[in-house]
């Protein structure tokens, strides 16, 4: 993680099983790279909301710390959202993997009982909205549409605010790095 001078990095793959490690029943195959966008519309391709993955003290305080108002099955995702928005540089570990049981009563599937997860979602993403496109804050917030926006990402995307609000400027040992929330690193070694 030091070497590649990442601020969080996670397994690449997560092994689901129910009873046995001998009998995995599917598996998750992680983005290499992590970004803000991709944590939203691809969750199932990011570590973000399994809260498996490490992270540097850097990070931690850069990102405002870990917000634990947010509790239960999303705190993890909430986490990963506000690293990544706050300029983190995410990977997975390429060829490394882990295991997790599934199939019961987890605190995840109690709280997904509890709260619609599009409407609790969009919560989390309010302090983020700018670094999203117009129309689709509108989406997520539309009357017909902030129960359902989640499960209907597959069909509707979230797409990024290309605007300079998304993009700041990083200044790492002596670099001048150009960086996109949605995107990551754009540029390295710009002249001071």
């Amino acid at each position: 993680m030091i070497s590649n001078d990442l601020d969080a990095a996670a397994f690449s793959e997560i092994h689901y099983f129910k009873t046995s490690l001998e009998y995995i029943d599917f598996k998750w195959v992680l983005n290499s790279t992590i970004t803000f966008i991709n944590n939203i519309n691809e969750m199932r391709n990011s570590p973000g909301g399994s809260g498996n993955y490490l992270f540097t003290k850097s990070s931690w305080k850069l990102a405002g710390r870990y917000n634990e108002s947010v509790g239960g099955a999303w705190d993890s995702w909430a986490f990963a959202c506000a690293q990544l928005a706050s300029g983190a540089k995410f990977k997975t570990l390429p060829n490394s993997f882990y295991f997790h049981r599934h199939g019961y009563e987890s605190t995840f599937v109690k709280d997904n009982r509890k709260l619609n997860e599009s409407v609790n979602l969009a919560r989390i993403l309010v302090p983020y909205f700018n670094l999203i496109h117009p129309d689709d804050v509108d989406y997520i917030l539309n009357r017909y549409y902030r129960h359902s926006w989640l499960r209907r990402i597959e069909n509707r995307k979230i797409r990024s605010n290309n605007t300079i609000e998304s993009l700041r400027i990083k200044i790492k040992k002596g670099e001048i790095l150009l960086y996109d929330y949605n995107e990551g690193c754009l540029s390295q070694g710009l002249e001071n």
